[in-house]
């Protein structure tokens, strides 16, 4: 037990309870040790009681429902208080305040509090006498509390974390209580039984067997046979970096979770600050993070790893990583996943953060997860969370109504999930509802994970469902040009400008569904992969049939857009809208100008630069495609690809000898090498394969980092491409990595030229295992690349300088402002230990 006030960093209850202190500002000058330092009895909830919801990792009930039911076994007296630790957040869909109904023996009160703004701390105690409920005598017996949320007025449920019953208010400074509860009895909704508590746990035997039996290959090779073969050896070298160094070791329980950067040097991972403010329970200190959705590329590799070499530990770090988060990062009501991208997980305490936002929103973006392995280790969590994701997502599903932005707390009810009405796809709504976004990445993340679940389940309902929204896209295609659209539903209004097209392009029909314009060009070879992964799954459990039509529709869209997008003379593709009309040119003013996409008045959209990413989704559309005509218009498009990007000929078709360019100077990426693969994959060409392993070398040579084996990015590779043609908007525009390790820092100036912080989560080992499975003709070993959208290579200030103190404490100096208005305050634990 402690009587500080000062809470215990590592104990996040302790750490929320000191925010409500915080916030509450009682103005208590005298010592915690003039009354007992205990409150006479509480209850806090915790991730052992039923119907618990998660915010920020803390665990908290919504009073609404079925509500809330407790005693607290002590004889009621009027010099009592009981204290409701509230959470108050802002929830702009359900009004701007919380209410609830509250009973105590028999006897009731209305609790109301508006809901505060991001400035204002989101936790506080609400202290109400219990002479507020007719207790004005001593008495025998308990405290009956019944808690139901106000059902009158434009109320939100109220969110507790518990309950304190006290008679001074200095016992809410009493932070690490020695346990959950004391002399309370938790009715309605209750704690979980023991078969509940049992069913938290993943068997570990169980999906150890299931791994070694599907992911580890039956031959365990030498490692001379390794070393021998220079594109496995180099995969091994990054593989056995990533599980020695890029697991958690920074918190005082070390999970299985990977970290998101290492520095290639010390092998750490460094810090940053954290995007939630303190009063609103987000860390008080730099957070070392972990985001499990953007480690999907890193756990396919690891996974082929074990296939293709017959070691297990690759594959078991992967299956622990995933232990780890259906175990502790799970939310109960929904079977959801902490990740996405308004969520992190911080490794120094072990608990997942927002990004601050009115409540918890789940978010897949581009995502694509690795299911086939998630479900070996644990078939029942991965199927939940399947269904968890499509009953949080989906608001109507006949139109297949959706909004970007789901809810983590959602209840949901897995035996309903699938079992609603399929009717045609017609009558389809033109606009949205309300304020959803249904930008249309996130279909395609739905339509992979139905379908996926439907083939390792051979359930026909959930591949019914993935096979619907992908109908529901297509027939929300252009009709002229058939390409697919950016949102399924844009809003009935303009949004962010758009009626600068209507204005110039009148018969356009213009919207935010209908553009295809400056960075969202970069978004569609993303998109293709992502459907092309699903049509992959349907192929190799032997569901084609089913999916057939839809693949027609997407060879159509993938092909018709780089008919209207793509210039093969100049390598590059235009701005343009759903019915193929070429907007690049238009200048905007200031009368009419979009709000995003880089736009400005007297700027026009420069033109896109092909990025690798569209040479592998159209290679693998290549691959895929089962109708003569289409595979024709595929191999021509990849051959002016090729020829566009300066690195030879493919041949006239699949059976022509190619002359590749040896020579060519942007050769050294790994699209480039997926694309081969995939085209390698059809003709068997060893010109193709020979080529393939050259640019294998040059990544190697130019990317690999000789001691640690991680990859960085070239020193003149150019970042961040401008967006329009008259002007740049940043000096960072266009520069190579170089020259922005030069500007970027200012006065705590670099003496290196390439970032010595590196992501994990990239791509070019998976080119490298490309290689190495075309080599060896073991195709069905290579690892998908679906989540290519995930990977990047950027340069972060923050991290790059965390591990040199002198230039961290500039640094903090020069944000000082910043750093004092998000609330926090600059300490010794802030730094590294040396």
């Amino acid at each position: 037990m402690t009587n500080s006030a000062r809470p215990d960093l590592q104990n996040p209850l302790g750490k929320l309870l000191s925010v409500c202190l915080c916030a509450l500002s009682l103005g208590v000058t005298a010592s915690a040790a003039d009354v007992s330092s205990q409150p006479l009895a509480w209850i806090h909830f915790s991730r052992d009681d039923k119907d618990i919801s998660l915010f920020n990792g803390y665990p908290m009930y919504f009073v609404s429902g079925g509500g809330l039911e407790i005693n607290l076994d002590v004889d009621p007296d009027p010099e009592h208080s009981l204290a409701f630790m509230w959470l108050c957040k802002e929830n702009p869909g359900r009004g701007s305040s919380r209410s609830m109904k509250v009973l105590v023996n028999g006897n009731e009160k209305i609790l109301t509090h508006a809901a505060v703004g991001d400035k204002e701390g989101a936790f506080f105690w609400d202290v109400v006498p219990v002479t507020a409920f007719g207790i004005n005598k001593r008495e025998k017996g308990n405290y009956h509390i019944v808690a139901n949320r106000n059902p009158e007025g434009n109320h939100s449920s109220v969110v507790l974390q518990g309950i304190r019953l006290i008679t001074d208010e200095k016992q809410l400074e009493t932070l690490a209580l020695p346990a959950t509860t004391r002399k309370a009895r938790f009715i309605t909704p209750g704690p979980l039984g023991k078969d509940e508590q049992l069913a938290r746990k993943v068997d570990r035997h169980a999906a150890r067997k299931r791994i070694h039996r599907n992911w580890v290959g039956e031959k365990k090779l030498s490692k001379k046979a390794i070393q021998e073969d220079e594109f496995l050896s180099a995969a091994q070298k990054f593989a056995d970096t990533a599980i020695m160094h890029g697991r958690d070791e920074y918190g005082p329980e070390n999970s299985a979770l990977f970290v998101q950067h290492l520095n290639r040097e010390t092998l750490k991972a460094p810090g940053t600050l954290g995007w939630l403010k303190p009063a609103q329970g987000g860390p008080n200190h730099p957070v070392i993070l972990s985001r499990f959705e953007r480690s999907q590329n890193l756990l396919r590799f690891l996974a082929s790893m074990s296939l293709f070499t017959g070691d297990a530990r690759y594959a078991e770090a992967v299956m622990d990583s995933m232990i780890c988060m259906f175990e502790d990062y799970i939310y109960p009501r929904s079977g959801l996943l902490a990740f996405g991208n308004h969520m992190s997980i911080d490794l120094v305490e072990g608990q997942a953060y927002s990004d601050g936002r009115g409540s918890e929103q789940f978010e897949l973006q581009e995502t694509f997860p690795f299911y086939e392995f998630f479900h070996d280790v644990s078939p029942g969590k991965t199927s939940r969370f399947i269904k968890g994701i499509w009953e949080t997502y989906i608001r109507d599903w006949h139109s297949m109504r959706y909004n970007r932005h789901a809810n983590f707390n959602t209840r949901v009810d897995i035996e309903t999930v699938w079992n609603r009405p399929l009717r045609e796809v017609a009558d389809l709504p033109e606009f949205t509802q309300g304020g959803e976004l249904s930008f249309i990445a996130l279909a395609y993340d739905l339509a992979y994970s139905g379908f996926t679940l439907g083939c390792l389940e051979d359930d026909l309902k959930p591949r019914t469902w993935a096979n619907r929204i992908l109908e529901v896209v297509a027939a929300k295609s252009d009709p002229k040009t058939g390409i697919w659209p950016m949102m399924l539903y844009p809003p009935p209004f303009y949004r962010r400008g758009l009626e600068t097209y209507v204005e110039a392009y009148p018969d356009s029909k213009a919207n935010e569904a209908r553009v295809i314009i400056s960075s969202w060009i970069n978004s569609v070879p993303i998109h293709a992969l992502g459907v092309l992964g699903t049509i992959e799954q349907a192929k190799k459990h032997g569901r084609y049939e089913e999916i057939r039509k839809v693949h027609e529709a997407v060879d159509q869209w993938i092909l018709n857009y780089m008919q209207a997008a793509y210039d093969p003379r100049a390598h590059h593709l235009r701005s343009i809208l759903l019915d193929g009309q070429d907007v690049t040119d238009l200048v905007f003013t200031e009368e009419a100008t979009l709000h995003g996409w880089g736009a400005q008045p007297g700027g026009s959209f420069r033109h896109r630069p092909v990025t690798p990413t569209f040479f592998a989704a159209v290679a693998q559309g290549f691959r895929l495609c089962t109708s003569p005509g289409s595979r024709t218009r595929y191999w021509k498009l990849l051959r002016n690809l090729y020829r566009g990007a300066g690195l030879g000929d493919i041949g006239e078709n699949s059976k022509a000898i190619p002359t590749f360019n040896y020579e060519a100077k942007n050769g050294a990426e790994d699209g480039y090498v997926f694309a081969l693969s995939e085209i390698y994959r059809v003709t068997r060409n060893p010109e193709t394969l020979k080529f393939m392993e050259h640019l294998g070398r040059e990544i190697i040579r130019r990317r690999q980092d000789s001691g640690s084996g991680l990859f960085v990015v070239e020193a003149d590779r150019k970042q961040n491409f401008p967006a329009l043609k008259e002007f740049k908007q940043s000096p960072h525009e266009g520069i190579t990595v170089k020259d922005m390790m030069r500007e970027k820092f200012g006065s705590n100036q670099l003496d290196y030229d390439r970032p010595k912080v590196v992501p994990l989560n990239i791509t070019e080992p998976l080119a490298l295992l490309a290689i190495y499975g075309c080599r060896t003709g073991e195709f069905e070993k290579i690892p998908s690349w679906v989540s290519i959208g995930m990977a990047h290579h950027a340069v972060m200030r923050e991290q790059e300088i965390w591990f040199d103190r002198s230039k961290m404490e500039s640094y903090y100096k020069n944000r000082k402002d910043y750093i004092k208005a998000r609330g926090f305050v600059v300490n010794e634990d802030w730094f590294p230990e040396k």
